[in-house]
């Protein structure tokens, strides 16, 4: 899934980069993993919102998720917008906010985010994580107050019975 600043700086040339390195690019589809004990896992990617800005298409969580197995679902939404309440997903990870940049900033940038800034979210029994990331945006390139993180996600089985 891309974020709003790929569209800024040609997101049509650094696609197929990401390609070449490997990387699959979720663009409103989903990919079905196996895991332990035949269990599938499905993740899913939508593009930023600026993509519609730019000529591309916009995030759809529906599109993103069809066709998709009965399975724990995992959405990647570059923006906290809660969209994954609305689409069948267990689990949105998210950031784009930088957790606020400076803690007085917080309250700001949660106006602009329907109030989710950073950390764990309940959305009528939907989890939502939104990560404040590891670095700076270089319109903004400062954090005070604000520490960035490297989020380690682990899925359990809750079993049977």
């Amino acid at each position: 899934m891309t974020g709003n600043h790929e569209y800024y700086f040609r997101v049509e040339d650094w696609l197929p980069v990401f390609g070449h390195l490997g990387i699959t690019m979720l663009q409103n589809e989903h990919r079905t993993l196996k895991v332990a004990g035949g269990a599938q896992l499905v993740i899913a990617g939508v593009p930023d919102q600026a993509a519609q800005h730019y000529g591309g298409a916009g995030p759809d969580s529906d599109l993103a998720l069809a066709g998709a197995p009965d399975a724990v679902r995992i959405l990647l939404a570059h923006r906290p917008n809660g969209i994954a309440g609305k689409a069948g997903v267990d689990l949105q990870l998210s950031g784009h906010t930088h957790g606020g940049h400076l803690f007085f900033l917080k309250w700001l940038i949660s106006s602009f985010n329907g109030g989710l800034v950073q950390g764990l979210y309940d959305l009528g029994g939907r989890v939502l994580h939104v990560s404040p990331g590891t670095g700076v945006w270089s319109g903004f390139s400062c954090r005070l107050g604000v520490p960035s993180e490297i989020t380690r996600i682990v899925l359990r089985s809750q079993g049977k019975g």
